[in-house]
């Protein structure tokens, strides 16, 4: 892998990672609606990022 090549990529990712996370924040602080999904051992944010995660894995894949 050339990282000239996957670099502008890879800062668009992380860039678009953080405004998702940053809006995902703002809503909750204000609508107060930050469920536990019973049985976990996962935080909210730990799932976020988890969840992202498998988005990035999927699209790696098609």
């Amino acid at each position: 892998v050339n990282p000239n090549l996957t670099a502008p990529q890879t800062f668009a990712d992380i860039g678009g990672l953080q405004l998702i996370y940053e809006s995902y924040k703002k809503y909750l602080s204000k609508f107060n609606d930050e469920g536990i999904i019973p049985g976990l051992s996962r935080s909210n944010d730990q799932l976020f990022f988890i969840s992202m995660a498998q988005v990035y894995f999927q699209c790696a894949n098609l």
